[in-house]
């Protein structure tokens, strides 16, 4: 995806100053075609990454990958279910045993 593409879709509105130009200069860096996994823990890191993400390339073409393992608390993992949803990104998870 282009610069001016992303910029065209103005799903950065919300954003302004250096977080806006941030935003854009990662989506920039995005693939263009095909879609994305990113890895995520619902920390604010990897929100972001997804956040920016979804917004560049659409919710049909980014996942979020969690790996859950025992020593994940539940109370995390759910927190992280959560900004997934609020993001509008689909979720796979992956059990560690």
């Amino acid at each position: 995806m282009t610069t001016s593409s992303i910029e065209a879709a103005d799903v950065w509105e919300d954003l302004g100053g250096q977080a806006r130009a941030d935003a854009l200069a990662v989506a920039a860096c995005l693939p263009a075609t095909g879609r994305l996994g990113v890895a995520y823990s619902g920390g604010v890191d990897s929100a972001t990454l997804l956040a920016v993400a979804v917004r560049a390339l659409g919710p049909d073409r980014v996942v979020a990958l969690m790996g859950v393992s025992p020593s994940l608390a539940a109370d995390e993992a759910q927190e992280a279910r959560e900004g997934a949803a609020m993001i509008g990104s689909r979720l796979v998870e992956f059990p560690h045993t």
